[in-house]
């Protein structure tokens, strides 16, 4: 799985009820400006899943007693229907929540925390960082210092990030921090190291709060699925799924097991599902892919016109691998040049190398692949992106090992994308 769709950062407020201060008070009722600010997030959610009950209940909790620590819990409940829908407007519904609770709690660090995370799922990461910065200052709790960790990391500062995870485990040992911490594992190509974090991340989960738990169970699935573990993968997925029914990012990782098995019929049902439930570019590139494998084309054409439609908005970078992968680069490259104001990480320099190819810039294609490796991950999509450029500028045996490394991965490719991988290697 990508890191693009169903971020982690938004896990920290798992925490936030058993960790919100009780004592602070607030007005008995809502009137007012307070009455005012909070009126859009307070508009009853209509749906029938376990987050829109969860907001429901808290809604129901802030009406009885708007204060801080129920103003945190609808935050939270809106946070997770975001992650989990793809609905970006959830997002700001908890920033509605952060200015309630200027309202309520002037100067109170709870709502530049909440600011903070609003920012980072809005990809606005050195925003994000500045306010992390601030209320780290302020008050340093481990929930402060895993935001100021995930506004690094997306920005490519992956030391800067693991010391802020570092930190953070050191205040309290918790999921949120491994699982953190595991993803800095990752990002540095140390598998077994993620995956040992990942354990330690379920086994400090709760049952009582599991979307974190399934979220982690994904990320375990994800890592086997790059490590050809298809078993593994799929039992993961299940597990994920046994948390969350319905979990998007769990169906997304059973589906593409599905796929690897040639299972293209099952796969189409479960991806359908999950791009129904988050229509982010990762979900509907998976359906469409699926559609293709099982011989459905009409149908996976109207699936990509909708992803054509909503990408560049919705998940600029996505967007922009998928353009990548259909042959691509007007479009891509913009989107690209543009993320990278924000986003320097290694994935954004890996589909940038791959664009500026595609535009005629060997150097500068070159430079940004250079980038991308600079790491050692060994996510298959940046390794085929990266082996690409590295072959077109004749630097083929660095390439043919690149390319042998997403190989090794290439289950966790798409169909697309294994065909572009085997015709590039059939050219050493």
């Amino acid at each position: 799985m990508r890191s693009s769709a169903v971020r982690p950062a938004s896990l920290l407020f798992a925490c936030l009820c058993a960790t919100a201060a009780c004592s602070r008070e607030a007005p008995a009722v809502l009137d007012g400006r307070l009455a005012e600010v909070l009126a859009p997030a307070l508009v009853a959610a209509t749906g029938d899943d376990p987050a829109d009950q969860r907001i429901r209940e808290a809604q129901d909790g802030v009406r009885q007693r708007p204060d801080v620590p129920a103003l945190e819990r609808l935050a939270a409940a809106l946070l997770q229907k975001a992650r989990l829908s793809g609905d970006a407007g959830f997002y700001r519904l908890a920033e509605r929540c952060a200015d309630a609770v200027d309202v309520v709690a002037p100067g109170d660090a709870s709502a530049l925390l909440l600011r903070g995370h609003v920012l980072h799922a809005l990809h606005r990461f050195r925003d994000a960082e500045a306010v992390a910065r601030e209320v780290v200052r302020r008050r340093g709790s481990f929930l402060d210092q895993g935001l100021l960790g995930d506004a690094l990391l997306d920005q490519g500062r992956l030391r800067e990030a693991l010391d802020c995870y570092n930190a953070m485990l050191a205040l309290r040992p918790c999921l949120q921090g491994y699982a953190r911490a595991a993803q800095v594992r990752w990002l540095v190509g140390d598998h077994a190291g993620a995956r040992e974090l990942l354990d330690l991340a379920t086994g400090a989960g709760s049952r009582r709060d599991p979307e974190p738990l399934a979220w982690v169970h994904v990320r375990i699935g994800s890592i086997a699925l790059q490590d050809g573990d298809l078993d593994a993968a799929a039992a993961a997925a299940d597990l994920a799924l046994a948390f969350v029914p319905d979990h998007p990012g769990a169906l997304l990782l059973r589906g593409h097991v599905l796929l690897a098995r040639g299972d293209a019929a099952g796969a189409c049902a479960l991806l359908a599902t999950a791009a129904a439930k988050c229509p982010l570019p990762e979900y509907r590139w998976a359906a469409a892919e699926a559609l293709q494998a099982a011989g459905r084309d009409g149908d996976a054409a109207a699936v990509e016109l909708q992803l054509r439609a909503t990408g560049a908005a919705d998940d600029p970078r996505t967007f922009a691998q998928f353009l990548l992968s259909r042959g691509g680069c007007g479009e891509a490259l913009p989107l690209l040049q543009r993320e990278l104001e924000q986003r320097q990480d290694v994935f954004t320099r890996g589909a940038l190398a791959l664009a500026l190819l595609r535009a005629g810039d060997v150097g500068g294609a070159a430079a940004a692949a250079g980038a991308a490796l600079a790491e050692g991950t060994r996510e298959p999509r940046l390794l085929l992106q990266a082996g690409s450029v590295l072959l077109a500028a004749g630097e083929r045996a660095r390439a043919a090992d690149v390319l042998a490394a997403a190989a090794a991965g290439r289950q966790a490719l798409w169909p697309t994308e294994q065909r572009e991988l085997a015709a590039l290697r059939a050219t050493l």
